[in-house]
């Protein structure tokens, strides 16, 4: 029976080998991508995520429903950056707030809509990228959605996202981001080739260390790990300061104008 082990061995090795060689060629073909493109792959990822209607009626979570719960005001004007599927738009709708969604993907946009519609819930979801959407009027309150940021590639469209966030802010305004909490990452092959094809390549924005990308359904997954204290570098580059932090598994954190 030596023989079934021996072909367990080999597809195990097989196995590792074809897993290790895609992520190789993720992170190699992800530095081809010009800054357009990489954010169409990105959402495409998103497009049909969590769009079911047990999802986005689950309301905030329970690690985050305290945080957001500190910095909401009964007459907030309030935009859901990433809005997905609509739950946080759902939720605080149905508690009475001027509620309204921004999704970068228009098939998530067109879902959640009707998961609205069929919920009963009325509100206003416009389809783009905060970095480059036309918005009107200001908002008091800005929420980048479950881990929102840390899927947006590229330190400096972070914090062009953040200062078209400040910019639409009204008095007193304040914005609340979800990360993904991380450790600096040595340098390693995977993100070294993707930083070298982008150069070459002339892509127009440059992986970093903490980005971990994977090829999806539909799409590419990104996400930037935050190692301590980056996020508050990027808020502070964006003319934002800290107003409060929560850190955990996830992070948490409220920021306001530097006025």
């Amino acid at each position: 029976m030596a023989w079934r082990w021996a072909i367990f061995q080999a597809s195990r090795f097989a196995g590792h080998t074809l897993t290790a060689t895609t992520r190789v060629l993720a992170y190699a073909s992800v530095g081809l991508l010009n800054r357009d493109q990489l954010g169409r792959a990105i959402a495409g990822r998103w497009a049909r995520w969590g769009l079911d209607e047990r999802y986005a009626l689950q309301g905030l979570f329970g690690w985050e429903e305290p945080f957001v719960r500190k910095f909401l005001k009964p007459d907030d004007r309030i935009l859901i950056v990433g809005s997905g599927s609509g739950r946080e738009v759902i939720a605080l709708r149905r508690d009475g707030y001027n509620v309204e969604g921004l999704e970068p993907a228009a098939a998530a946009a067109e879902l959640s809509r009707e998961i609205m519609r069929k919920a009963g819930v009325q509100a206003h979801v416009r389809i783009g990228g905060i970095e480059t959407v036309a918005l009107d009027g200001h908002f008091d309150l800005f929420i980048f959605s479950w881990y929102c940021y840390s899927y947006i590639a590229h330190r400096p469209t972070r914090v062009a996202a953040l200062r078209s966030a400040r910019a639409h802010l009204a008095p007193g305004g304040r914005i609340i981001l979800s990360y993904i909490v991380g450790e600096p990452i040595p340098k390693r092959l995977p993100i070294t080739l993707a930083a070298l094809v982008a150069r070459v390549s002339g892509a127009g924005w440059r992986p970093e260390k903490n980005d971990v990308v994977s090829f999806e359904p539909g799409g590419l997954h990104f996400e930037h790990h935050f190692a301590p204290g980056e996020i508050e570098d990027e808020a502070r580059e964006a003319g934002l300061q800290v107003a409060a932090l929560q850190l955990g598994d996830d992070g948490l954190i409220a920021l306001i104008a530097d006025d």
